[in-house]
């Protein structure tokens, strides 16, 4: 490997001599020492590109599906843990569009709804055989006796053409069932960006409500499209 011969300075803050205990204070605070976490996040953002490669020349050889079952999907659906929340809460702030009210909220706004008790703050992960495209989706539930709402609706545009929105909100589903509702409301705030997402509420069986302006589907119908995902309900209420 070719090294360039460049020469590094390290600011002694004023100081005409610095004492050799105060040599890694000094590395705490330059770049020039920081190359393990670059190469770290730049071998994770190759290998992403790699697998999304392998995945497009796969897609372009077979039907869609084909694809969608030769890609082996595992989706987890479960409830956002203390590790989960920087991440959800970059998801609520930076996705625009597959995401059905686009709500913005601080972390400490997502840290308190999940302590309320008529409040469920949802994460969904995706793998399939090429990589992991980690923590991609977030649901938040809101209870209304035996009606859910579903307050945010969101996944990374990474997953989108994998059918996972039917998978997730099979996941959702399913918790609103375990709180016994017998129906689900949703609503779709359109912006400049969200049109993947317009759709998604009447392609999935909700029925709108002018009279609220609310998308409304029927527990008691609960039918969802083929998905071909293997879904995992983690629930550790």
């Amino acid at each position: 490997m070719a090294v360039s011969q460049s020469t590094v300075s390290i600011g002694t803050h004023g100081k005409g001599t610095q004492e050799i205990t105060d040599l890694p204070f000094l590395f705490q605070d330059t770049v020039f020492f920081d190359q393990a976490d670059v190469t770290a996040e730049d071998e994770h953002r190759t290998k992403m590109i790699k697998d999304n490669v392998r995945r497009d020349v796969l897609k372009s050889e077979v039907s869609e599906d084909d694809f969608i079952r030769s890609l082996d999907l595992q989706m987890d659906v479960f409830l956002m843990q203390d590790q989960h929340v920087q991440r959800v809460t970059q998801l609520i702030n930076k996705t625009n569009q597959f995401n059905l009210t686009t709500i913005r909220r601080t972390q400490d706004d997502v840290v308190a709804l999940s302590k309320r008790e008529d409040t469920l703050v949802l994460g969904m992960s995706l793998t399939d055989r090429f990589g992991d495209y980690g923590l991609v989706g977030v649901a938040i539930l809101v209870f209304e006796k035996d009606v859910c709402v579903i307050d945010t609706f969101l996944m990374s545009c990474r997953v989108l053409g994998r059918r996972a929105e039917t998978a997730f909100l099979h996941g959702v589903s399913a918790f609103a069932k375990q709180h016994k509702c017998g129906s689900l409301n949703a609503s779709f705030i359109p912006t400049l960006k969200n049109k993947p997402a317009q759709n998604m509420l009447p392609d999935h069986g909700f029925s709108y409500d002018e009279s609220g302006d609310i998308w409304r589907f029927d527990m008691a119908d609960q039918t969802f499209p083929d998905h071909g995902i293997t879904l995992n309900i983690i629930d550790n209420i």
